[in-house]
């Protein structure tokens, strides 16, 4: 009848030291998205001449991205500029880059503008714009040009 006590009084605590383990809860990571150059820089501005040329960014983020794309001078413009890709899956949340190609085509008119946005899953996407002159203007600042 003792060794039942005893048992009882060496497993008891046991149990009730496993019953009150939990799992180690997850580490949440928030997400975080960087574009650079080729050097590192920081991107805000991609600048194009009038004749059709290509430019690389790289964007490195912790979560998956998308990148939409908006005209802003003038509207009523066709699509002047491609980028690839436009999204990458980042399945597993870690830090991961990709390099980006913008390319415009050549522009026989009116200097032109817009805007990529990153969407990566954070209340404000990154904006990147671009801009391209048109056939003898050269872009002196954000609205200014000259023929």
């Amino acid at each position: 009848m003792n060794f039942k006590k005893l048992l009882l009084f060496l497993v008891a605590p046991l149990m009730l030291a496993f019953a009150g383990c939990e799992p180690t809860p997850q580490v949440q990571t928030f997400a975080e998205c960087s574009v650079t150059d080729a050097e590192g820089n920081a991107v805000t501005t991609m600048a194009f001449g009038a004749e059709q040329e290509s430019a690389t960014f790289t964007v490195t983020a912790t979560r998956s991205w998308t990148i939409t794309t908006s005209l802003v001078s003038p509207a009523d413009i066709d699509e002047w500029f491609a980028v690839a890709p436009k999204d990458f899956v980042n399945a597993d949340n870690s830090s991961q880059s990709k390099e980006i190609t913008v390319s415009v085509f050549a522009n026989e008119g009116e200097a032109r503008t817009a805007t990529l946005s990153i969407d990566y899953g954070d209340d404000k996407p990154l904006n990147i714009t671009i801009s391209q002159s048109g056939k003898g203007q050269t872009a002196l600042g954000e609205d200014l040009y000259y023929d």
